[in-house]
């Protein structure tokens, strides 16, 4: 627009300034600081150039400090208890950031032999100027796993005096496996081998810790072989023997009787005895021959608040006894055992969209706990998907039960469950504010929007 031979030039130093300074509402840049220079620069007037559309993208802001404990005893989880919550980098000047959330830990796998490193989940930005920032992956940390100690107890038998020894014994009981875990499914190496320490002793009496167990291997578990008792039974004495029981912690028990019998006092002929009746738990064997034998079967112990007994291995006794006839008497010996195991509690899943898949433990819930038990859970799961729906998959893996009862219970941290929900979030859009010089025309245009 210079006219020919007049002497114009640009000068000064442009700026440029947005709209606005949060990432949010910019949208646009203006510009400033130009000036017109030379001989007939007096003769013209400069309008500044259109804005031009721009936006301002999140800073990034870096955590630092995040610790945990140098390793866990293995709960078959992959949840690392947080220490420290950290320290933000980078926030500009006068800005008002925090970290908010709360901060979960989790190891790269639950294995003792790979667990290795623990990445953090589970933070956000809160605060005036939040929104104006974008958190990064905090760095993982190393941490290991070390082996939870496993108790594997020789269950008590028994036999008549003159009989041999069967082979393997009662079997064995175990304490200490975790996650829903058993000597099927916790990846046990070897075969369980039990021996009798006093093998050349035959005569009637009761042995304390004499069956020796071992044999068993673990990449998990720390094993701790406990030795059990043996009962040689003496003639006219009744020998009751129980299939092993296992029963999940609340449910009511179920007992099968393998045998009732004694060894005549002559010691020539065992005598089996036939039930008569039985109810509930309570039981009448009887030998033909005028000898009968009432009692109720069961295994005592501390009940839980919620009325159960706990986890555990317990022996079966007979209680409330009734004996007739002559053909029999003393004390019979028991065998059998009761394993009480955790019980598998269920789950739902319901969180709000967030682009993440996450899943925080205040956004499960849990089903079957007994009324009076307390149990909570604690970390972090993950949804397959981060989209907003109905059916969506997540695993576990990352959550860990806590409570005074937490311990009679247990959640699948391997199997994805398919009832989760992520519902959608509610955005506010918001017309920013714009003016204009009056011409008696109608407004058209706008100066952006915001989501929020």
């Amino acid at each position: 627009g210079v006219l020919g031979g007049d002497t114009v030039t640009l000068g000064g130093t442009p700026a440029g300034v947005y709209n606005s300074k949060d990432v949010a509402t910019a949208v646009s840049v203006s510009f400033s600081g130009l000036t017109l220079a030379g001989a007939s620069a007096a003769n013209y007037s400069l309008a500044m150039p259109a804005p031009v559309a721009a936006t301002i993208t999140p800073k990034t802001l870096t955590v630092s400090g995040l610790t945990v404990a140098a390793s866990k005893v293995y709960d078959g989880t992959t949840a690392a208890v947080v220490t420290n919550t950290g320290v933000l980098a980078g926030i500009i000047g006068p800005d008002v950031v925090a970290i908010g959330g709360t901060a979960v830990g989790l190891y790269n796998s639950k294995d003792v032999v790979s667990a290795q490193t623990v990445s953090f989940a589970g933070l956000m930005l809160g605060g005036a100027d939040a929104r104006n920032y974008a958190l990064a992956a905090p760095s993982p940390v190393a941490a290991t796993i070390t082996k939870a100690a496993l108790t594997v107890t020789a269950n008590a038998d028994a036999r008549f005096v003159g009989q041999t020894d069967a082979i393997g014994f009662n079997g064995a009981s175990y304490a200490g496996f975790v996650a829903g875990e058993t000597d099927v499914t916790a990846g046990l190496g070897g075969s369980l081998t039990i021996t009798r320490s006093n093998a050349a002793t035959g005569a009637a009496g009761t042995y304390a810790g004499v069956l020796t167990p071992g044999g068993l291997t673990s990449p998990n578990y720390a094993m701790n072989f406990v030795a059990g008792d043996y009962t040689i039974v003496p003639a006219g004495q009744l020998l009751v023997k129980v299939a092993n029981a296992s029963t999940a912690y609340g449910a009511a028990p179920t007992y099968t009787i393998s045998s009732v019998e004694y060894l005549t006092p002559s010691g020539s002929t065992l005598t089996s005895l036939t039930v008569g009746s039985s109810s509930g738990s309570t039981y009448t064997y009887n030998d033909s021959f005028g000898g009968s034998v009432t009692f109720t079967l069961g295994a005592t112990g501390t009940l839980t608040p919620g009325g159960a007994l706990p986890v555990g291995n317990y022996a079966l006794t007979g209680s409330g006894l009734s004996q007739t006839g002559g053909n029999f008497a003393g004390t019979p010996t028991f065998v059998g055992n009761q394993a009480v195991t955790p019980k598998l509690l269920t789950s739902s899943a319901t969180k709000r969209y967030d682009g993440t898949d996450l899943l925080a433990a205040a956004d499960l819930s849990l089903s079957g706990i007994l009324t009076g038990d307390t149990v909570t859970a604690a970390g972090a799961g993950r949804f397959v998907l981060t989209g907003a729906g109905a059916g969506r998959d997540y695993t576990l893996g990352g959550i860990s039960l806590q409570g005074a009862e937490a311990g009679n219970y247990f959640i699948d941290t391997l199997n994805p469950a398919t009832n989760g929900v992520i519902t959608t979030k509610t955005l506010t859009v918001t017309a920013l504010a714009a003016a204009k010089t009056y011409d008696g025309l109608a407004f058209v245009g706008g100066n952006g929007v915001r989501f929020v």
